[in-house]
């Protein structure tokens, strides 16, 4: 059974196109890769901020768990101190349903 993944980021994950119900990749290298070896729901979107990344969690089907969820957040926000508590709780939901949390910069 193939690992499955998400993508929550911003510019980073940009080059991809939401068609059919699924993202697809659009020349993005680093992506067309992980998509020959896991199964891949991007959710990213030029503008992401962590406070989306909470309220898209809080709505994604229970029954799909990741077994990482890739998180490459931070240049759309636009308070430090409210992404640091964001991210926290972005990692601590991760973490409470196994599900491992990889931080991109």
């Amino acid at each position: 059974m193939r690992k499955s993944i998400a993508i929550f980021g911003g510019s980073l994950f940009e080059e991809m196109r939401y068609e059919n119900n699924k993202f697809n990749v659009i020349n993005n290298t680093m992506l067309i890769d992980l998509k020959k070896q896991y199964d891949v729901d991007n959710y990213s979107f030029k503008g992401l901020n962590s406070d989306r990344v909470l309220r898209i969690l809080e709505n994604i089907e229970t029954s799909k768990i990741y077994d990482s969820v890739f998180i490459a957040l931070g240049e759309n926000e636009k308070n430090d101190r409210l992404f640091e508590y964001n991210l926290s709780k972005i990692i601590k939901k991760l973490l409470s349903i196994n599900v491992r949390p990889v931080l991109v910069g």
